[in-house]
């Protein structure tokens, strides 16, 4: 019997249905949300709280697309599948729009008569509960005649929510009128998906999800037709004292009609359950939801004709002892023609060549599509989607077997297919680099038993150019609830296959199949099994096997030989507990049965058997000290442990007298030492005993605002504090030192005279071209005055970048140590060689050693001169006609000159020297004539304010002489070039022709993207603001992240959709900020004085940037990068810094904004780095490495 138990309670007929009574709503009882797309009210603090999943909540949110929420506004539309990442409920979740039509009212209320009506449904459906409910408040909040995106109002939706509560238990009744669920979808913002469909139910904030029937599907239109009450459009839950482990609480069993259910029998109560694009037909037994013209499917789910559909999911894969690894599933079906396209990817690489022998993965999918002849049914027309597949493939060697066991679980809410799978057991070894074929194939599908279809094949794969093949056996099971009975005609299916094509990309590790498939009914004439089932015995069933039939056992049974001689059979039950082939949890008991078996959780453990959860305490069940605090560990499970200060067994924890870090000051550190005792030591900056600290005299702290610090007038940079320029720095010594006998004597380097301390040497610092004295490894001082460090390179990270922590030979000390080519106190290193590799020293040059320098430096090649860091070829081998070689005084190097009476540079030009205007006194009435140079000679120059070639001035207009060319909150200034332009004035950004006030922001939060989302974290994270995303879209993949706090925007890069996109810091005003000339964007950081967004490119490996203002976009470097990946700016310095995911050659390169002074910054010791930011206050660059 395929009948559908369905509520007693949903009564409608030919049409007509109850009328159902909402709540008072309106404005003249409630407060409104205004009409307009994507609004949640501020957060309104509730008289009664309200108890929902066991935790309590004070205020809670109305948001326009259909939900409650707590904790947190949800203003915009997320087009996703529940659950949402919120505590959440949801009368009706779709993309509402209300600027169209609609209204949303809502109100908390404690008129008697309204509590009297709840706490009587409550009482007639609940009347089992533990403890007396009587509602002290109810929250209302409806949305009458809503519309969708974007302002629909050809169809409407009506409903309201109730949340009744004591303080200590919560119920929620949805209403939904007649009618009133008219559309399901929005049309979406997105091109590549469509919106989500209408979801309804509760999310909890640990995640626990209860979802409406029909929530996410197109039969969700009938929750006004529907209802577990008595009423139909009325549902009613218990949401409120849950406990940790459980779900909300539908009406109580054995109560009234509520729970009443009879069988549907006829379209009169099922049509319900078809889908909308479906009609019911009533039949002998019972009644068939059947697809209309242009659709097809099973009837309860149906898809448009020729519309291609999508297949997403994860499949545990273990072949040949590889150790298990989840790989992705994905599929593209063409089902016009019924082509599907099937990739695995993340495929294990030590099996991926092997892995193209299991193609039957893929063969369910061309089943499910595959074109219809002569209007047979392919496997979407038997089962919706909604189907189990197992098929076992057996190698001809006898020594492999694989299985393959795969979960299609319908459509999501977006119309697409989803499975899961596992894949386990071995196949035959497949010389690398193989390419197999497959050639046409048919397939025989057998109904043996309702919703239970098997087949058997055989067929041989082969490799291309080679001799070698491999010949597998294929026997498949397919299950499924059969809603309608099949057809004599529908049973036995042909399914045939051709242009199979079987791929494994290496570089990529996807392995990929393709197939064209057509299915068609097989007469009795074509099933040799019509005449072979009698010769099978009990338990078995025939299969078609080509032109011939072979019997084999029904699921849960297996072949015993009789007989060796005859092969007599017969086929017994397998005790699926005893070999290991059943699919219990670890945690569960298995208990065999005739051809099957079950499962049941341990004593301590909850769930379905097949997946069993320890049932544990939490540390909200237990109460700790006030000196302690509870940590949940997956070793020891909760457990209070005393905090930093407090000694004791966790449950009873006194303050430890002992532990001087109490009484530290706040400007200290604490550390403990090598005795155990504790140490206050004051900061940086701070002098005392660690309890005490002051800032020290002639120090102050660094001024700072959008990254970039100071120091005030009179005051120099040391570390992160401000020194007087007269007081000797703590920490940077100076460049020469000053002999301390001699008054006024003039400075004199190390080098000359060393005055360095006896811990120190006098080493020369490249950055700044001058010899310093610098402490030796675990010394500190400025190289005068050494002495020892105090505090271990093992107890904090004090070393320098291109330092390690080291433990001193002859001593238990650890100091930092510099790298090779690195010199310093480890703290503090210095290149010591100016080069290390023939790279860094350009063209025509060799990074050498140099007996004069005692180090490493960049020595042009024979030939050729160093001029200002280039090598130039030297000599006068390619001088003019009119040239002649002479010495160059300066230089003492031969050079190219231009005989007498010429001029020009040597090499490529000499002609006349032109008369100039001293002679011939042809320059303009606003110029000048004056002397160049000697090969120059007199020339005319515009005079100050014009602008020409001295014979044509014309004057120039400036902001100095034309004010309006400065926007009014501008004025005109002088540049170093002698130029004048407009700035825009204090509070306020811009080019300075137009100048907009700079936006007042909030701060205080983290930004963060994961993968189709972007979270706003606060910086201290709690339970009534654990942070929400700003921007949800489904079908994008977040990558890039940056900020833009003069304009109160952030941008990310979305490489699915090829994108660089823009919101406001609160998730409004998505748009799209570059959409064009952009492949593969990444990284991305904003150059807010500039107004400029700098991007690194691995599609195209180019580093791009975009005018913030007019959206121009200009490439600034296109060569030398692989895959780069992160990005830094730094607007002060006009830097920008980038990292190359060169697996053969990583490294981390630097430029000026416009492309240009390009540097390579580290290039050893990286892997794969990643991520790049700029640590403003040390004024360092960071990166992530993923290697």
């Amino acid at each position: 019997m395929f009948a559908l138990r369905v509520y007693l309670c949903v009564l409608w007929c030919a049409g007509a249905a109850l009328a159902l009574d909402f709540y008072d709503y309106g404005p003249a009882y409630d407060s409104q949300l205004p009409p307009q797309n994507d609004i949640s009210s501020s957060e309104i603090p509730l008289a009664v709280p309200i108890k929902f999943f066991g935790v309590t909540y004070d205020s809670i949110f109305v948001n326009s697309n259909g939900l409650l929420s707590f904790l947190t506004e949800i203003p915009m539309f997320f087009s996703i599948q529940f659950p949402l990442n919120y505590p959440i409920i949801a009368p009706l979740y779709a993309n509402v729009d209300c600027s169209g039509h609609g209204h949303i009212y809502y109100r908390e209320t404690q008129d008697p008569a309204l509590l009297q009506r709840f706490n009587d449904r409550v009482y007639r459906f609940y009347p089992n509960l533990r403890a007396p409910f009587t509602a002290k408040s109810l929250f209302i909040a409806s949305w009458l005649e809503v519309g969708y995106f974007p302002s629909g109002t050809d169809k409407v939706n009506t409903f309201q929510v109730v949340v009744g509560s004591d303080g200590s238990e919560s119920f929620v009744e949805l209403l939904y009128r007649p009618g009133g669920v008219q559309w399901v979808q929005g049309r979406g913002s997105s091109d590549r998906l469509p919106d989500a469909r209408a979801q309804a139910g509760f999310v909890a904030e640990d995640g626990r999800l209860y979802t409406l029937r029909g929530s996410g599907t197109d039969q969700i239109q009938n929750l006004d037709r529907w209802s577990n009450t008595d009423e139909p459009g009325a549902w009613l839950f218990r949401v409120g004292d849950t406990g940790p482990m459980t779900n909300v609480e539908p009406p109580q069993t054995g109560h009234g009609e509520s729970e009443n259910l009879i069988e549907d029998s006829s379209c009169q109560t099922g049509a319900m359950s078809c889908h909308s694009r479906a009609e019911c037909i009533d039949m002998d037994e019972g009644y068939c939801c059947v697809c209309q013209a242009g659709y097809y499917g099973n009837g309860r789910t149906c898809l448009k004709d020729q519309i291609p559909l999508r297949l997403n999911g994860k499949v545990s894969m273990s072949l040949n002892g590889v150790p298990e690894q989840e790989v992705d599933v994905q599929a593209y079906i063409v089902t016009a023609d019924g082509r599907s396209y099937t990739a695995l990817s993340r495929v294990p690489p030590a099996v991926g060549t092997d892995t193209q022998l299991i193609s039957s993965t893929a063969d369910v999918i061309g089943w499910l599509f595959a074109k219809s002849i002569n209007n047979a049914p392919n496997g979407y027309m038997l089962t919706g989607g909604v189907l189990n597949h197992t098929a076992v493939l057996t190698f001809s060697d006898g020594q492999h077997r694989t299985t393959v066991e795969q979960r299609f679980l319908g459509l999501d809410v977006f119309d697409q297919l989803r499975m899961e799978g596992r894949i386990s057991g071995t196949v035959p070894q497949v010389p690398h680099g193989s390419k197999l074929t497959l050639p046409d194939s048919q397939v025989q599908f057998h109904k043996i038993s309702e919703g239970v279809v098997r087949s058997q094949t055989s067929y041989v794969v082969f490799v291309e150019n080679s001799v070698e093949q491999y010949p597998v056996t294929v026997e498949q099971t397919l299950t499924f609830i059969e809603h309608c009975s099949s057809s004599p005609a529908e049973s036995n299916l042909r399914l045939k296959s051709a242009r199979t094509f079987i791929s494994y990309e290496e570089t990529e590790n996807i392995l990929r199949f393709a197939s064209t498939n057509k299915v068609s009914s097989m007469t009795e004439h074509d099933d040799p099994c019509v005449v072979g089932q009698v010769s099978c015995v009990n338990n078995s069933h025939c299969i078609p096997d080509g032109a011939t039939f072979k019997c084999i056992c029904n699921n849960g049974f297996q072949t015993l030989y009789t007989d060796e001689v005859t092969r007599d059979y017969g086929c017994v039950d397998i005790n699926e507990c005893q070999s290991g082939s059943h699919s219990c949890d670890y945690n569960a008991l298995c208990i065999n049965e005739v051809g099957s078996f079950s499962c049941q959780c341990r004593q301590g453990y909850t769930g379905n058997g097949y997946t069993c959860q320890a049932v544990e305490q939490d540390c909200s069940s237990i109460s700790c000290s006030p000196g302690a605090e509870c940590i949940d560990s997956a070793e020891s499970g909760p457990r209070c442990y005393c905090i930093p200060g407090f000694i004791g067994d966790g449950t009873t924890c006194t303050p430890n007298a002992e532990d001087d870090c109490l009484v530290c000051s706040s400007n200290a550190w604490c550390n403990r030492t090598s005795s155990g005792a504790v140490q206050c030591t004051c900061l940086e900056g701070y002098y005392g005993n660690g309890r005490d600290c002051t800032l020290a005299e002639d120090i102050v702290i660094r001024t700072c605002l959008l990254g970039v610090c100071w120091c005030p007038s009179g005051y120099m940079e040391n570390g992160q504090i401000c020194v007087r320029e007269d007081s000797r720095p703590t920490q940077v010594p100076e460049t020469t030192t000053t002999l301390p006998s001699q008054d006024n004597q003039e400075a004199v380097s190390c080098n000359t005279i060393n005055k360095c301390h006896p811990q120190a040497q006098c080493i020369y610092v490249s950055v700044r071209g001058s010899y310093e004295c610098q402490c030796n490894a675990g010394f500190e001082g400025d190289g005068f005055d050494c002495s020892e460090i105090e505090l271990s390179c093992q107890d904090a990270d004090i070393c320098h970048l291109y330092a390690e922590c080291e433990v001193e030979e002859g001593s238990e000390r650890a100091i930092c140590i510099c790298y090779d080519g690195y010199q310093g106190d480890g703290i503090t290193c210095y290149r010591t060689d100016m080069c290390t590799e023939d790279v860094e020293c350009g063209d025509n040059a060799a990074c050498l050693w140099s007996d004069d320098t005692q180090r490493k430096e960049c020595e042009c090649d024979p030939g050729y001169v160093m001029d200002y860091k280039i090598c130039i070829k030297q000599g006068c081998e390619e001088c003019h006609k009119d040239a002649e070689c002479v010495t160059n005084p300066a230089t003492g190097l031969p050079q190219c000159v231009c005989r007498s009476g010429l001029v020009g540079d040597g090499v490529e030009e000499c002609v006349e020297q032109p008369l100039g205007c001293n002679v011939l006194a042809n320059c303009a009435p606003d110029a000048d004539c004056v002397y160049v140079s000697p090969e120059a000679g007199y020339r005319c120059q515009c005079r100050t304010g014009y602008e020409g070639n001295g014979f044509d001035c014309r004057r120039v207009t400036n902001c100095l002489n034309d004010r309006s060319l400065c926007d009014p909150n501008a004025h005109c200034e002088v540049t170093a070039e002698s130029s004048y332009q407009c700035v825009c004035r204090s509070g306020f950004v811009g080019n300075g022709q137009t100048c907009r006030e700079i936006r007042k922001t909030e701060g205080g939060f983290l930004l963060v993207n994961k993968g189709m989302a972007t979270v706003r974290v606060p910086q201290e994270p709690s339970r009534t603001d654990p942070g929400r995303p700003i921007q949800l879209q489904y079908d994008q993949i977040a990558i890039g992240l940056a900020v833009d706090c003069v304009e109160g925007l952030v941008y990310w890069s979305d490489i699915a959709g090829q994108v660089i996109k823009s919101s406001t810091l609160n998730g409004k005003d998505i748009s799209n900020f570059v959409e064009e000339n952009i492949s593969s964007p990444e990284g991305l950081a904003v150059d807010w004085i500039g107004r400029k967004l700098y991007w690194t490119d691995s599609g195209k490996d180019v580093i791009s940037a975009a005018d913030l203002d007019t959206g121009e976009i200009e490439t600034i470097v296109s060569s030398g990068l692989v895959n780069p990946r992160g990005i830094a700016v730094h607007p002060t310095r006009r830097k920008v810094y980038w990292s190359d995911w060169n697996r053969a050659e990583p490294k981390l390169e630097s430029a000026d904004l416009d492309g240009g002074a390009r540097n390579l910054l580290v290039y050893r010791d990286v892997q794969l780095p990643n991520s790049l930011a700029i640590d403003w206050t040390s004024n360092e660059l960071c990166w992530t490495d993923a290697g």
